[in-house]
């Protein structure tokens, strides 16, 4: 029997400033730009060991929502469960990382 999931959370958008070391003068600050979450996350990998999974969680009807379920769907992970806001965008955080390595979230 195949098992099937549905897991329930919230997904962010990630900027995460890159760990290099760079010149603070400079305007602009290299980073990287995913998307988080525990419970994604989880989808995700539940996703790759071959459990059929949806994601249920609301986004908005903006770009960057159209952009976290192309990425999702990359994944394998059903969408099919997400519900659309009009005129709301998903939320965003930023990742700090220290000269110790320690994270911390903005």
């Amino acid at each position: 029997m195949k098992k099937e999931i549905a897991v329930i959370g919230d997904c962010m958008i990630e900027i995460n400033r890159n760990m290099v070391t760079y010149d603070v003068s400079l305007p602009k600050i290299p980073a990287t730009i995913s998307y988080g979450g525990d419970t994604l996350n989880s989808s995700i990998y539940m996703s790759r060991l071959g459990i059929d999974v949806d994601y249920v969680t609301a986004l908005g009807d903006d770009e960057s929502s159209a952009w976290l379920i192309e990425q999702w769907k990359a994944e394998g992970v059903g969408c099919d469960l997400v519900q659309f806001e009009k005129n709301a965008s998903p939320g965003l955080y930023m990742i700090n990382i220290d000269e110790h390595g320690e994270r911390s979230f903005t």
